[in-house]
């Protein structure tokens, strides 16, 4: 059995939109904490969204390097994100945030434009062979945890507070790294049924758009 490699991303909102995904006011990472992981340098196809299988829909494929990630949406719009990678334990995590738009560029995808909104999103990152899985943090096994009191985060709630309001992490660097460290193979928090799903593009025998 190949040796599996997981990695974990702090995303933007929509990266996720398909599905509920926690939310952070701060950063998961410090300046110190940078690293480089070339293990996930190339270019990635979307193959399944959330159990829904997208192998067959044409858009541009996701492309990872250091310091930035390229996407597409549904409607294969392009844009890039600012990523910076680091790690907890065993896992390599990455915050994400908006990047540049190119001077002809004359539209964002719905990832560039939730990544302006300042908040972060915990997701999972699991590499085996030429797969690639992004699972999110789910908001709901999160939701439920703060409020029965198994788990204590600083947070808020938006969207009046009531049993519908939207959790909003306030708790600082340290306390979220910390989460993570204690939550990242729960399969609750990070749910293989709310995954992304890519293949990896080889150089050699990439199909032409």
């Amino acid at each position: 059995m190949r040796k599996r490699l997981f990695y974990a991303a702090f995303v933007a909102l929509a990266i996720f939109a398909a599905g509920c995904a926690v939310q952070s006011f701060h950063p998961f990472c410090a300046e110190v904490d940078e690293i480089e992981v070339p293990e996930l340098h190339g270019k990635w196809r979307l193959m399944k969204v959330y159990d829904e299988d997208k192998s067959g829909k044409k858009t541009g494929d996701w492309e990872i390097s250091s310091g930035e990630m390229v996407c597409f949406d549904e409607n294969n719009v392009k844009s890039e994100l600012k990523a910076v990678f680091f790690k907890i334990g065993d896992s390599v995590f990455a915050d994400l945030t908006a990047g540049e738009l190119g001077a002809d560029q004359r539209a964002a995808n719905i990832y560039w434009l939730c990544s302006v909104i300042p908040v972060h999103v915990a997701a999972k990152f699991a590499i085996s062979g030429e797969e690639l899985i992004i699972t999110p943090a789910d908001c709901e096994a999160v939701k439920e945890r703060l409020e029965d009191g198994r788990l204590k985060l600083e947070h808020v709630k938006r969207g009046g507070g009531g049993d519908g309001g939207e959790i909003l992490l306030t708790a600082g660097t340290a306390e979220l790294k910390k989460f993570l460290l204690e939550n990242k193979d729960d399969a609750e928090i990070f749910s293989p049924r709310k995954s992304l799903v890519f293949r990896r593009v080889k150089k050699q025998t990439e199909e032409a758009k």
